[in-house]
């Protein structure tokens, strides 16, 4: 029973000692818990005789520092040529984890509202229509409630577009801060924002109760700079 073989490379990527992992077999209790899945998957096409060949896996490894950390592996499996079950793997492994990074931010970036960070316009439309989808498949209402700021351009005419932008930050904080976590607050542009907030049948005494916490909440003064 030999131990499997370790290349000192990937050993170094993920920051572990090759003593402790000398023996180590079940490469599962390191990866993310959100990424077995995606083990499992490639070992059911691996493990089937008319798998193909060539196989890519990204995923995420606990490593050495406590982190995890996203990889890519690239590599094909060799098969016995009378029984085509795998007998080896062989691929090259790299560190992907500044590209996921990069690609989270742009996608951030591309549906969030850079000023407040909540959701813009275009992520907004995208969880009404999925809200209305659950509401009809489980007979359930949702609210849509949109509220801006009264006199909000005195603000930018008279203190400056920094104190204005400060403002939209703060009324931003204290929207999440009056919402559920099923519920969505979004900037669609200016000082215009939106509610999305899912109820129940004879809960619609619960949207009044709730707006009237959101406008108590707005109307505490801010203090600005």
């Amino acid at each position: 029973d030999v131990p499997p073989f370790y290349s000192p490379r990937l050993l170094e990527l993920i920051q572990v000692d090759p003593e402790v992992i000398r023996n180590f077999r079940n490469w599962v209790e390191f990866f993310h818990p959100d990424d077995h899945e995606t083990l499992n998957q490639f070992q059911s096409v691996f493990c089937g005789k008319n798998a193909s060949d060539l196989f890519v896996m990204e995923y995420r490894l606990l490593c050495g520092d406590g982190v995890y950390r996203w990889f890519q592996t690239k590599g094909m499996s060799v098969r016995d040529p009378i029984t085509c079950e795998p007998v080896r793997v062989i691929g090259v492994t790299a560190d992907i984890q500044k590209r996921k990074e990069r690609e989270e931010h742009y996608s951030h970036r591309a549906t969030h509202d850079i000023l407040t960070e909540l959701p813009n316009r275009a992520l907004f439309n995208d969880r009404l229509h999925k809200d209305i989808a659950f509401a009809k498949r489980d007979a359930s209402h949702l609210a849509v409630i949109m509220l801006d700021l009264d006199e909000f351009k005195s603000v930018n005419d008279t203190l400056g577009h920094q104190a204005g932008d400060e403002l939209l930050v703060e009324v931003s904080v204290r929207l999440l801060k009056s919402i559920r976590e099923s519920d969505t607050a979004a900037r669609l542009g200016g000082d215009e924002f939106a509610l999305l907030r899912p109820f129940g049948v004879g809960k619609r005494k619960d949207i009044v109760k709730a707006l009237n916490r959101i406008i108590t909440k707005k109307k505490k003064k801010f203090s600005l700079d």
